[in-house]
């Protein structure tokens, strides 16, 4: 029963850090912020400083990384508009 426990544990650890590596993305851009679109999906970017030189609309090869919250001050709202998302990003690197 123990080994279940800790089997489940460790599954739950490495799934709440799930990094995608190398996948199409079209970058989304609007006054609520910066977003990685795919599969009809939009993850909002943390580092936007790693997609600033992308135009919205652009696709590129992107590597990231779920996490849990964001603490970058460079990724402001600043309008009252709700984009919805399924969480915060963080881009690990980008061709």
């Amino acid at each position: 029963m123990k080994k279940i426990f800790l089997g489940a544990v460790c599954f739950l650890l490495l799934g709440a850090c799930k990094k995608d590596t190398g996948k199409k993305v079209t970058i989304v851009k609007d006054c609520t912020g910066s977003y990685l679109r795919s599969e009809g999906k939009d993850y909002h970017i943390c580092n936007i400083d790693k997609v600033a030189h992308l135009a919205d609309g652009a696709t590129a090869t992107v590597s990231y990384k779920k996490i849990e919250k964001c603490t970058s001050e460079t990724d402001k709202m600043v309008c009252m508009m709700y984009h919805e998302n399924e969480g915060w990003v963080e881009v690990l690197g980008v061709k």
